[in-house]
């Protein structure tokens, strides 16, 4: 008995002594730029040879602002670019593929300082995400489709300011989730002219109030202005 009520005042006291750490008016950014290519070439017994190649781009990019002490509003906006070729030779036919996503979001932190520089944090976030896709058969458009994705997403974590600069985060992503998919596609003749027409629509919620894995949790840096 004696341990645990030593322990809840020890808690209370750390809880207490955990004062805001940032000030109104603060800003920070955070974001992530990737690049990727690769190439395989494969020949065969017979003299016909395969070229496979693909490349990708992404950025990720955010600024956010402490609006009080313990509340933070960001918005950001994300980019992802893919290109795949496919070349199976002189007797095959030349395949290609080229996707763009493109978004942005906007979030909001609650803040509950722990001890001192460590908080635990409750983000929820909003986003809009537009994708289209065009499919080619040598060289001409087979195939496209485009769409978009509204989505809400809810998460907890652990933010550790490792120095006046520089802010550790460590989320929960997905804790909530909910989404809603819209999209249009369209095959094309060999002429060029539509064929056919689809369209598609979907809706998610996802929870992991009950249990998480560890693929949910993320891990960030952030730059504090001045």
């Amino acid at each position: 008995m004696k341990k645990t009520v030593s322990f809840l005042l020890f808690a209370c006291v750390g809880f207490g002594s955990a004062s805001a750490q940032f000030s109104a008016g603060k800003k920070m950014i955070g974001g992530q730029i990737s690049f990727s290519t690769s190439r395989a070439d494969q020949t065969p017994a017979i003299p016909v040879s395969s070229i496979t190649k693909s490349n990708s781009f992404g950025a990720n990019l955010s600024l956010s602002k402490f609006t009080s002490a313990s509340r933070v509003f960001g918005m950001g906006i994300q980019y992802q670019y893919t290109d795949y070729r496919y070349n199976p030779g002189a007797s095959g036919t030349l395949q290609e593929v080229k996707n763009n996503n493109t978004g942005i979001y906007a979030e909001v932190t609650r803040l509950h300082p722990i001890v001192k520089k460590l908080s635990l944090a409750f983000t929820g976030t909003a986003g809009f995400l537009y994708t289209s896709s065009t499919n080619y058969l040598n060289d001409v458009r087979s195939s496209d489709s485009k769409g978009y994705d509204i989505n809400i997403n809810g998460g907890m974590g652990l933010w550790y300011e490792l120095s006046n600069r520089f802010l550790l985060t460590c989320n929960v992503n997905n804790l909530l989730s909910v989404g809603y998919y819209h999209g249009r596609s369209n095959a094309y003749s060999a002429n060029g002219t539509v064929a056919s027409q689809g369209t598609g629509s979907g809706f998610n919620l996802t929870t992991g109030l009950n249990s998480f894995s560890l693929g949910n949790i993320g891990f960030g840096v952030r730059y504090l202005l001045r």
